[in-house]
C-alpha cells in the first residue's frame, strides 16, 4: 500500500507536537506563534497530500518551509518549557543537568 509522504510527515509531526502544544493554544505570547506554526505545517501537509503535487521544485520549497517552521516551534518550546526534542521524546534539559545552570539562553 503506497502512502503519501506528506501524510506520513503530518502523522510524525502530530506525534511530536500534539501533546506539548495543547497548552499553547490559549496563550497570548510566543507560545501562540508555536501553535500557529504547527497548524500551518499540518495544513500544508494536508494540502500537499490532497493535491498530489509531484513537482520537485514545489515539494522542495514546502519541505524547506516545514523545516524552518519546525525549528521555530522547537526553539519556542525550549524557551518556555526547558524541553529539547531528542530523537523520539522531549527531554527536560533542566532535569538532565541536575541543577546546573542552563546557559543555552532559553531557560534560567
Amino acid at each position: 500500500m503506497e502512502r503519501n509522504k506528506y501524510d506520513l510527515h503530518r502523522k510524525v509531526l502530530t506525534n511530536k507536537y500534539a501533546d506539548i502544544l495543547q497548552s499553547f493554544e490559549e496563550t497570548c505570547d510566543d507560545r501562540r506563534i508555536a501553535w500557529n506554526c504547527y497548524q500551518q505545517i499540518i495544513a500544508a501537509c494536508e494540502a500537499m497530500r490532497d493535491s498530489g503535487m509531484e513537482n520537485n521544485f514545489a515539494c522542495c520549497a514546502v519541505n524547506k518551509a516545514i523545516l524552518e517552521q519546525e525549528a521555530e516551534i522547537d526553539e519556542i518550546i525550549t524557551r518556555f518549557t526547558g524541553k529539547v526534542y531528542m530523537g523520539v521524546k522531549w527531554v527536560d534539559v533542566r532535569e538532565e543537568m541536575k541543577g546546573e545552570k542552563f546557559t543555552y539562553g532559553y531557560v534560567d
